[in-house]
Parts: structure tokens; C-alpha cells; sequence
């Protein structure tokens, strides 16, 4: 059971395979939930069926847009709009493309991206 207090807002990015694909939504929100002192804030209106793609999604994070804003750069922002200092995600490619994109924004050691269970691990450490 978390027993650390973590006094943070984290914003929930929903990743294209665990989402859209298997329609899991409330199960990594409620494990964020859990974490004593954790706020948990959405990326409206694009979260859970209307999430919107990190930008690793058929390849792409290993393609260079050559034209326009790239895909973990928008989501980056709409991050960012929250207010949140962290975006916690449940893939490794949505974790690379928004540390990206956080990194692209010069904000790391303001912003940063997590797995949902790196922040239950940080809640369960004395």
C-alpha cells in the first residue's frame, strides 16, 4: 500500500495500445489515485477515447517530421496546459517521446514524464 506523501499534480496520458486498442482506462488512474497527496489531472478534451497520440504510434518515433509540429511536441503542450508537474504515462515509447518533448521545451528538472508505477514505487519508499 502507498504510505509516502507525494505532494504533486501529475496529468494521466493515455497511450494508443492500452487505451484505444484494450479499452483500459481506470485501472492506471486508480493506481495514480492511490498515491497519498498525488492530484490527478486530465488532458482535456484529449484524454481516454479521445486521447491524442504520443507520437510513437505505426514507427513514428523513429521517423523526423520534415514538416509542421511533431506529434510528441503538440502532446507535449497540451501537457503542459494543465498546469501538472508530470505527465504519467503507462508505455515505454509514450515515456521516450513526451521526455522528448519535455526535453525539446528546455523545462527537464521542471517537467517531467513517469510510469504510473514509478510514481507508486516513489510512494512506497521511506
Amino acid at each position: 500500500k502507498p504510505i509516502k506523501m507525494i505532494q504533486t499534480n501529475v496529468a494521466y496520458h493515455d497511450s494508443c495500445y492500452l487505451g484505444r486498442h484494450n479499452g483500459i482506462y481506470d485501472e492506471p488512474r486508480a493506481v495514480a489515485k492511490s498515491v497519498p497527496g498525488l492530484n490527478l489531472i486530465e488532458i482535456e478534451p484529449n484524454c481516454r477515447e479521445r486521447g491524442f497520440c504520443c507520437g510513437a504510434g505505426g514507427g513514428h518515433m523513429w521517423l523526423e517530421e520534415s514538416r509542421g509540429t511533431r506529434v510528441n511536441h503538440a502532446r507535449t503542450d497540451q501537457f503542459l496546459e494543465t498546469g501538472a508537474d508530470t505527465v504519467a504515462v503507462s508505455c515505454p515509447f509514450c515515456l521516450q517521446m513526451l521526455t522528448e518533448g519535455i526535453q525539446a521545451k528546455g523545462l527537464e528538472g521542471e517537467k517531467q514524464a513517469k510510469d504510473v508505477l514509478e510514481i507508486l514505487a516513489d510512494s512506497l519508499e521511506e
